[in-house]
């Protein structure tokens, strides 16, 4: 089974977090922060108050994975925005582009 994965930018911090749980009926989301001591943490906050970025499931050319909002480089030196629909309608800038040999250079905050 698949899971569906999202960050979120918190604006307060002003880092990128991993979401660890989702509680809908309530609209809060319990994220990981890192603590300038280089620990991790986590807090509740609400969904208002973040731009949530889905997981793609796809991976660049180094493994990372690539979340809606990430700036690729392509093999020969295209800069893209992936976003979800591009990725469902084939937009142009992505039809023929080969993912894998993408590399993240870059992750929009909102």
């Amino acid at each position: 089974m698949e899971y569906i994965i999202f960050r979120v930018f918190d604006e307060k911090l002003n880092q990128m977090c991993k979401v660890i749980d989702m509680h809908f009926a309530l609209g809060e989301a319990l994220i990981e922060i890192k603590e300038k001591s280089g620990g991790l943490n986590s807090k509740l906050v609400n969904f208002e108050d973040v731009k949530f970025r889905q997981y793609t499931g796809l991976q660049d050319k180094n493994g990372g994975k690539i979340f809606e909002g990430d700036i690729l480089r392509t093999f020969d030196g295209q800069i893209i925005e992936v976003r979800i629909k591009n990725l469902i309608e084939g937009v142009p800038e992505l039809k023929g582009v080969d993912i894998s040999q993408c590399e993240i250079i870059g992750r929009l905050p909102n």
